[in-house]
């Protein structure tokens, strides 16, 4: 039956023109009658950055990225039926209790000018920064340390999976730094960096039970081509900043316990 497909798209028509609440009722019943083909191959459909800027203008225009970066994932929820304020509708702040984002030198550099620009102290995250730094010292002997390399990964950047609470939460429990979050925490949920996983959450698969339509399309966001801005970027601002070329990557510990603030 077309049914749930019928219902997806009629959610789609209420976003677009503004009815949330109609479209919230057609995406609960949506997601009633949709029962997937598991035995079929899911389907990527890779939706990309369409903004492209020099290695030298990168950090100065990191928010457009970002912002574009927040309309691709609007557009990816409006045509899969996933709820665009996962997180928020769930009152779900897991990850940042458990998982840790790691972001590029040129992220770190725009966070830091960002929070300066705003008169914000930096010394309150870096304290909480150092205080969990300790705890990992104490557990395994040696702090967690930014990594000089190509394409690094998690596992570069937190050998042992130290779970500890993002040191930009705040008191209540929400994001201090949303709206000048780096690519990583803005990215999970909805999008692929390798053509042929997702980076989500069980409350996203949930939603839409692993595909996305019947056709078993899943729209997600393509981080390969902000990766490649990001370091290009790293490459150009670190042989401005120290006369070498690196490419510096770690968790917010990492670059909050660093000197490179």
């Amino acid at each position: 039956s077309l049914k749930p497909e019928r219902l997806r798209l009629l959610a789609l028509y209420y976003r677009r023109i503004g009815n949330l609440e109609k479209a919230d009722e057609a995406l609960l019943e949506y997601r009633e009658y949709y029962l997937p083909d598991l035995t079929k191959k899911v389907k990527l459909k890779k939706m990309p950055n369409k903004h492209s800027f020099p290695p030298a203008e990168v950090v100065a225009n990191l928010g457009t990225l970002y912002q574009e970066i927040k309309d691709i994932q609007s557009e990816v929820c409006n045509l899969t039926g996933v709820n665009e304020d996962t997180c928020f509708y769930y009152s779900c702040s897991e990850c940042c209790h458990n998982d840790y984002p790691v972001l590029y030198y040129s992220e770190y550099k725009y966070l830091v000018e960002k929070l300066k620009e705003e008169g914000r102290d930096l010394e309150i995250y870096k304290a909480k920064a150092r205080e969990i730094q300790a705890r990992h010292v104490e557990k395994y002997g040696y702090e967690l340390k930014l990594t000089n390399k190509h394409r690094p990964t998690k596992e570069d950047a937190n050998p042992n999976d130290f779970k500890y609470s993002c040191p930009f939460l705040s008191e209540a429990g929400g994001c201090s730094v949303h709206s000048i979050r780096p690519m990583m925490c803005r990215a999970y949920g909805l999008s692929t960096s390798d053509n042929r996983n997702v980076q989500s959450c069980n409350y996203y698969l949930k939603q839409h039970q692993y595909n996305s339509n019947y056709e078993n399309i899943r729209f997600v966001y393509d981080v390969r081509p902000y990766v490649a801005l990001i370091e290009a970027s790293d490459a150009y601002q670190t042989q401005k900043d120290f006369q070498e070329n690196k490419n510096l990557c770690g968790t917010f510990i990492a670059w909050l316990c660093s000197d490179y603030s």
